[in-house]
């Protein structure tokens, strides 16, 4: 009995190889009839044409995505530039309550009468949006601190209403001297 198993074993092991190496021939056929096949198709005229087409197809849609990014990057850009405008914009405008400056928040008079020439009463002069000419304050006389009491010998500038130190000759705000002829500064009264 157990040389007729051994036996058997063997044939079933003979057999599956068998199997494996048709099936490798038939793979090498089929591989090899199809590698002829393409061959022959390359040779063909309308073959080349057609791959020709496609190469052109190619270029075309590929050009056409790089037309496409470099829009999308110069609408980037743009929109970089315009944010870079509006934040340079909003610099170079003034703090807009340039009219309160002092103790009291003395107003320019002529904003006033400038809302009510365009119709903008009711409205704080920080939303009417003036634009003023920047200028360096005089750095030797430091502008008064809110809360700050004016002394007896403090003077007004009848330009902008601003309130000087005595020590002052020329206006911090408005730059206008002290003692210009119609100057019509005027001492605030003593209190």
């Amino acid at each position: 009995m157990g040389r007729e198993h051994h036996s058997r074993d063997r044939h079933r092991r003979s057999r599956s190889r068998s199997r494996e190496r048709q099936e490798a021939e038939r793979s090498e056929r089929r591989s090899h009839r199809r590698y002829s096949r393409s061959r022959s198709r390359d040779r063909n005229p309308s073959r080349k044409h057609m791959k020709e087409k496609k190469e052109k197809k190619r270029d075309k849609k590929h050009h056409k995505h790089s037309k496409k990014t470099k829009e999308a990057d110069e609408l980037l850009e743009m929109e970089a530039m315009r944010k870079l405008v509006k934040e340079n914009a909003d610099d170079m405008l003034l703090p807009m309550d340039f009219g309160s400056v002092g103790y009291g928040g003395e107003r320019d008079p002529r904003d006033k009468a400038f809302s009510t020439a365009f119709g903008m009463t009711g409205m704080s002069s920080s939303t009417t949006g003036f634009v003023a000419e920047r200028h360096k304050p005089d750095t030797k006389v430091r502008p008064p601190k809110r809360g700050d009491k004016p002394g007896p010998q403090d003077w007004v500038c009848p330009k902008c209403q601003t309130i000087n130190f005595k020590q002052a000759t020329d206006c911090f705000k408005c730059g206008r001297l002290r003692g210009s002829a119609n100057s019509g500064f005027f001492q605030t009264p003593s209190a």
